[in-house]
């Protein structure tokens, strides 16, 4: 793993189970900021009056698989409800570690991970679906945008203050998960370049980013469904 320039390693975690190896770091990077939030009006998503100063945060798993370790699945599917916590769709699936991904919705775009472990982008239909699959096509995910290009950021500079989450690939048997807590996602492409992420995805993030590991729970700060 390579070093971050003014990235600091706060937490690291291992896990090795059936071929599958994880390292997982927490890293503090880039300057402390402060925000005043004010009670919302209409929708009531904020709720008090509070100053907060955040340390942006970026969780990044580094995931030694084959491709057919990594799986998506649905709170419906898992536990019988339209919404769920990832740590407790992570326990049900027994998986070693999970983010939230994309959530049903209009987008139709995919990044299928062949059984090789090669990465394509592709606009999914009914008809290249079935094509896909008898190539050995073993999982696609839904995405936001595509944010690293064989290894190159995109040109989307984005220096605002969010929760984000990334799915990305070093290469063919090594991927990345990564959370970022109040993270620029220019910031969190800095660093996932710098950890060898050849391509990624941008997920769904938010107030519903989160990261579970088994055997600890969520290592994220946020808590929503």
């Amino acid at each position: 793993v390579k070093s971050v320039a003014g990235a600091k390693v706060l937490r690291a975690w291992k896990l090795n189970s059936n071929g599958v190896n994880i390292e997982i770091h927490r890293i503090a990077y880039g300057a402390q900021i402060t925000q005043a939030f004010k009670k919302a009006n209409a929708d009531g998503a904020i709720d008090y009056d509070k100053t907060v100063t955040y340390q942006p945060i970026i969780n990044v798993a580094i995931i030694t698989c084959s491709p057919d370790h990594i799986g998506v699945a649905s709170s419906q599917q898992l536990l019988g409800t339209n919404v769920g916590k990832v740590e407790d769709m992570g326990r049900k699936s027994g998986a070693l570690i999970a983010i939230n991904g994309e959530a049903g919705s209009t987008y139709k775009k995919g990044a299928p991970t062949i059984r090789s472990g090669s990465w394509k982008v592709e606009t999914l239909t009914n008809e290249n679906c079935k094509s896909y699959i008898s190539q050995g096509v073993y999982n696609s995910l839904r995405y936001q945008r595509q944010v690293i290009t064989n290894g190159k950021a995109t040109n989307e500079h984005d220096t605002y203050y969010h929760n984000r989450n990334v799915f990305a690939q070093i290469s063919e048997n090594k991927y990345i998960l990564a959370v970022g807590e109040f993270m620029p996602l220019d910031n969190m492409m800095k660093v996932l370049i710098a950890y060898g992420a050849r391509n990624a995805f941008l997920l769904n993030g938010g107030n519903c980013s989160s990261m579970y590991v088994k055997g600890i729970g969520n290592t994220t700060g946020t808590r929503a469904t």
